[in-house]
């Protein structure tokens, strides 16, 4: 088991248990704390706004480099299988079921069409 300090800097310092008698030389200013507040300390501040954005950009745009297909790119193709599918008497659920392409592109643009909602509603 370790004590746990916090220095004047907000700095948190680890003792193992039974060598506090260590603490003697050390400058003033070293408060005792619980485990809780040294979490509270050591813990990474909050995201801001901003870096979560940017973060959901960065995963919609390596989501985009694997698949190797933009935003453009997606829409076409899942707007023409579906305009040649409605003329050939297919629903779009059902072409979603029939065409395996089709359901890879879809399921696809729905990961990204998650995430940019997320980055929405920031």
């Amino acid at each position: 088991m370790e004590i746990k300090y916090k220095d004047s800097t907000n700095k948190v310092h680890q003792i193992p248990e039974g060598y506090e008698h260590l603490m003697v030389g050390w400058p003033v200013g070293y408060v005792k704390i619980d485990d809780a507040e040294a979490d509270a300390i050591l813990a990474p501040p909050p995201q801001t706004t901003q870096q979560k954005k940017d973060t959901l950009l960065t995963q919609i745009n390596a989501l985009e480099t694997k698949e190797k297909m933009n935003r453009f790119v997606r829409e076409w193709a899942l707007l023409e299988a579906v305009t040649k599918a409605t003329t050939l008497g297919y629903t779009e659920p059902q072409l979603y079921v029939a065409n395996l392409g089709y359901r890879k592109i879809k399921d696809h643009d729905a990961q990204i069409t998650a995430l940019r909602l997320q980055m929405e509603a920031l």
